[in-house]
């Protein structure tokens, strides 16, 4: 995916920015370093800094940090990446960065940081029937 995306994007400065972000953050949960860098560089270097991208980047740095096992930067990156989704009004893609949050801050050995983002994440998958958004997460 990410390959497919850096084809078609790569030069192009003018693409809706919106369309990047669940591909992004899917990305960065899913894929190693390796595959996620070049992504990310080209985000960095985007002139138009918009929210999404913003959002984007800060996953896809949070994916870095977690494949390099600096678990609780990969968690703060994921929390800003929240924050951004949140002042988008993105719903989905809050509680995809959420879940991804929760599972580093408790990689990290920060149950008591996670718990927020555990909470909404349960909300949000009871409430969606997205229950696959729960693997890893300690629900009662």
């Amino acid at each position: 995916m990410l390959d497919d995306l850096a084809t078609e994007w790569r030069g192009d400065t003018s693409v809706a920015s919106r369309d990047w972000i669940t591909a992004a953050v899917a990305a960065a949960t899913l894929v190693g370093s390796d595959r996620l860098r070049p992504f990310y560089e080209w985000l960095s270097a985007l002139p138009r800094q918009t929210l999404w991208v913003q959002a984007a980047r800060a996953s896809a740095r949070a994916g870095l940090l977690a494949a390099d096992g600096d678990f609780a930067a990969a968690a703060a990156a994921y929390a800003e990446t929240v924050a951004r989704c949140d002042r988008i009004g993105d719903a989905t893609d809050r509680a995809i960065a959420a879940a991804a949050a929760a599972r580093s801050f408790l990689a990290a050995g920060s149950p008591e940081a996670a718990a927020p983002y555990v909470r909404s994440t349960v909300d949000f998958a009871r409430r969606n029937s997205a229950h696959r958004l729960l693997e890893g997460l300690p629900v009662l």
